[in-house]
């Protein structure tokens, strides 16, 4: 409820220009595992099996951290809400020459092929996640995009239709990386 109320507000804030989002070198990856802490309680009630595969290596951005939790945290959120019990999530980051690129995937009801070009407009939720999940005024996925693109960066979201699942992919260019370490694999569940 915390968290929608929070939404509900951003969503006023943008509508009237007040929207405040820092611009500071960020590490991304404490922001998403902030986000995945937060969501974690909901995924292990729902028997949900997390894999993350993160870079075990600060990767700065020019962002807002509160602003980034609040993005990869609807995004998780939106994953277990919508996919079925002892369903699968992923959160995968990778990170080249440009862009830091993280993408959410899940085995959940999907998007159907209609809905897909609207997803990331306010108030607009596909038929089949108010029949799944009733809960929620399709407005996460505006604030999603409205906030990824308040820090330069771009969200995309893919799904092969109703019951597929689906793919959010996020791409923020690429401030620095420190230490060029390799990645490692956490499962939550």
């Amino acid at each position: 409820m915390t968290r929608l109320l929070d939404d509900v507000f951003d969503m006023s804030r943008i509508a009237t220009g007040r929207m405040r989002v820092e611009h500071e070198r960020v590490d991304i990856i404490t922001a998403i595992r902030q986000a995945i802490e937060g969501v974690q309680a909901s995924i292990i009630t729902r028997r949900q099996k997390l894999q993350c595969t993160l870079p075990d290596f600060v990767v700065e951005i020019s962002g807002d951290s509160t602003r980034l939790v609040q993005i990869f945290a609807n995004l998780l959120d939106n994953a277990s809400k919508y996919t079925p019990e002892e369903g699968f999530i992923s959160v995968t980051v990778e990170i080249n020459t440009t862009a830091v690129v993280i993408t959410v995937t899940d085995t959940g009801i999907g998007i159907s092929a209609t809905a897909l070009p609207s997803v990331f407009e306010f108030f607009v939720q596909d038929a089949s996640a108010v029949r799944f999940n009733g809960r929620g005024l399709g407005i996460g996925l505006a604030l999603v995009k409205d906030l990824v693109e308040a820090q330069y960066g771009t969200v995309v979201v893919y799904s092969d239709g109703a019951g597929l699942g689906s793919q959010f992919t996020v791409t923020f260019p690429r401030e620095t990386c420190i230490d060029a370490g390799n990645t490692s694999m956490v499962n939550l569940s």
